[in-house]
């Protein structure tokens, strides 16, 4: 079983008592069917000696990561911001024609984003400006790699308004063969 806070965050409860680190990714990060003190984001906090806030999310692509440092940056203080990029061929996407934020993920995982408009309570403007995309454009390398540096600019810059480093490296799938 995992503790998960009030927002749905495999962290304790958001507050401003303590700097902590911010981590971003995917399962691997949240730790996903592992115990919370074998996960990366709580071994890196307790090395730094600071309060981790998880704020990644199960199946979840980088945009899904901005829209949650977006959301909760406010909420708490951190002075890092470790991501462990999820893999390439995630991307959410806004259908118009259903208005349901969705994901298009080569793997066909996609259940974990059917809640997430809903859950983070985001207005259909912002939805269709951050992740509107043609799909036949999604299937081109090129863009999926735009799509991808674009939300760690974003990332990068919310961290630096709060004078944060930020620190990434690619998940373990960027390595294979027919990745991007």
């Amino acid at each position: 079983t995992y503790t998960i806070n009030n927002d749905g965050f495999r962290c304790n409860e958001f507050h401003k008592k303590s700097t902590g680190i911010v981590t971003l990714g995917c399962s691997d990060t949240f730790g996903e069917y592992q115990f919370l003190e074998k996960t990366w984001p709580y071994l890196v906090a307790s090395h730094l000696n600071q309060e981790c806030w998880n704020l990644s999310s199960c199946g979840g692509d980088i945009g899904i990561n901005y829209i949650n440092f977006l959301r909760y940056r406010k909420s708490i203080k951190f002075d890092k911001v470790f991501i462990l990029i999820p893999s390439p061929t995630r991307e959410i996407y806004y259908k118009d024609y259903d208005s349901k934020l969705t994901t298009r993920q080569f793997n066909k995982i996609d259940k974990y984003y059917r809640q997430i408009k809903q859950k983070h309570n985001i207005s259909d403007k912002i939805i269709k400006e951050l992740h509107y995309h043609d799909i036949d454009k999604v299937e081109n390398d090129l863009n999926r790699m735009f799509y991808i540096n674009s939300y760690l600019e974003a990332i990068q810059g919310l961290a630096k308004k709060n004078n944060a480093k930020v620190y990434f490296i690619p998940n373990i799938t960027y390595f294979k063969k027919d990745c991007i």
